[in-house]
């Protein structure tokens, strides 16, 4: 483990040299590389503009609440023949007879009582803009999740390519000292020939992973909206943790953040606004309004020369739906329906929080001790290909029998770093729960 650190550390000072003589290539830890995807990220931008629409909608007028204020302007001329024959004998003609008409008015229309309508709606929309704020931060914690997902991957991938390496180099070892021992007479071609299939074997594996690990920084580049085909430098990290939880704790953290049941809550309270909006309808209906009304009319031809009428108007309208084949109380009692199952699905989303908690919980505690196992197997196969190295050198065992040790100590490593991702991902998943996320990060 102390070699693979100072392997790390190598690396990490070649690309600061690289970053320094070349272009500023910004070297990034995770908490440096979230905030630049938070900043960054198409997507997550959009859901914040998501709900900046919502808080938007969450306004007064947009309940109901205010009055609605209309102006209008009309003007008009018409050319006319006429020809108008009065009781009288008069006779009125007229070709292309002009007729000017304006009209103008201002209204003002205010809904004074909906049957409580616009103070449910007003509640509802608040309620709205909540959903809004956890769909947003919900999304957040899954980009979070995902690029930290991708991140540690990419840093086991880097730490089993380097075993793969460390495994390569000794099987090019291997391979010139049979090729030697053929040239010499000491060795055959079948130990020659696997020799030669083993370091091919454990090159293609190193091919394979690096191709892995480049996959993973063009999705972390795609991620942070940083152009793929530069390179994307980390600083050196480990995916090891040694995060200790209570279940207790764990549970009522979750209880309290968890983005799924304070959905559930905030849609309930929703449903039960949307029955207050449906029974308002039981109510009538009183709006009130005023208007101010100018209308001036000129003709070459007619009774009327000219025609001016102006002047205020107020008045109230007190609408009431007598019987609309019984849809109110239809809609009524569906809207009763939907709250009863968004209560259902708040019980449902504890219940499922609560069984979430406790597998992970168990998970946890198991993973911990399998990885501890994992990594004193490691190291007692490591110990063994140090003893097959200098047996193979002095020809105590063959070639098959070395390539074993050395495939144990493979497993063994892979299998240790694995549990290590695995136990990283449990751990971030579990404080994802609890809603403290950024705060392991």
């Amino acid at each position: 483990m102390l070699k693979k650190k100072q392997n790390r550390i190598f690396l990490f000072l070649i690309s600061l040299l690289f970053a320094s003589t070349g272009s500023a290539q910004e070297i990034y830890d995770l908490p440096s590389f979230i905030n630049r995807v938070l900043e960054e990220n198409y997507e997550v931008r959009v859901q914040r503009n998501l709900e900046k629409i919502a808080k938007n909608n969450d306004r007064l007028g947009n309940a109901g609440f205010l009055p609605t204020v209309d102006a209008e302007l009309t003007t008009s001329k018409s050319f006319n023949n006429t020809n108008q024959e009065l009781s009288n004998g008069t006779i009125n003609e007229g070709n292309n007879a002009v007729s000017n008409n304006l009209n103008a008015y201002a209204i003002v229309n205010w809904v004074v009582f909906d049957g409580f309508k616009m103070f449910a709606k007003k509640d509802q929309l608040n309620l709205l803009a909540q959903l809004s704020t956890v769909d947003t931060k919900y999304y957040l914690e899954q980009t979070i999740y995902d690029v930290a997902l991708a991140y540690y991957q990419l840093l086991a991938n880097k730490e089993l390519i380097e075993n793969f390496r460390n495994t390569l180099d000794i099987s090019r070892f291997r391979y010139k000292l049979e090729k030697k021992k053929l040239e010499v007479g000491a060795s055959n071609a079948l130990s020659y020939n696997q020799a030669l299939v083993d370091y091919n074997i454990d090159s293609l594996a190193v091919l394979n992973y690096e191709v892995a690990i480049k996959s993973l920084e063009i999705q972390l580049s795609q991620y942070a909206s940083l152009d793929p085909e530069l390179p994307l430098v980390f600083a050196p990290d480990s995916i090891y943790t040694t995060s200790q939880f209570v279940l207790d704790s764990i549970l009522a953290e979750a209880m309290e953040a968890n983005r799924d049941l304070k959905r559930s809550m905030l849609e309930e309270l929703i449903a039960e606004k949307s029955i207050k909006i449906q029974q308002a309808d039981y109510y009538p209906e009183v709006n009130i309004y005023g208007q101010y009304a100018y209308s001036q009319s000129t003709n070459e031809v007619g009774f009327l020369k000219q025609n001016t009428i102006y002047g205020p108007q107020i008045g109230l309208a007190v609408r009431f739906n007598l019987f609309n084949g019984g849809n109110d109380r239809r809609e009524v009692v569906n809207e009763k329906y939907y709250a009863e199952n968004a209560t259902f699905q708040r019980q449902n989303s504890e219940t499922l929080i609560r069984a979430s908690v406790l597998d992970k919980f168990n998970q946890y505690q198991s993973l911990k001790q399998r990885l501890n196992l994992a990594i004193e197997n490691a190291k007692a196969a490591s110990r063994s290909l140090e003893i097959a190295s200098a047996q193979f050198q002095k020809g105590i065992i063959d070639g098959y029998d070395f390539r074993q040790t050395q495939l144990t100590l493979i497993l063994s490593e892979n299998r240790m770093i694995q549990l290590e991702l695995d136990l990283k991902m449990l751990e971030i998943d579990m404080n994802r729960l609890r809603g403290r996320l950024l705060e392991i990060l």
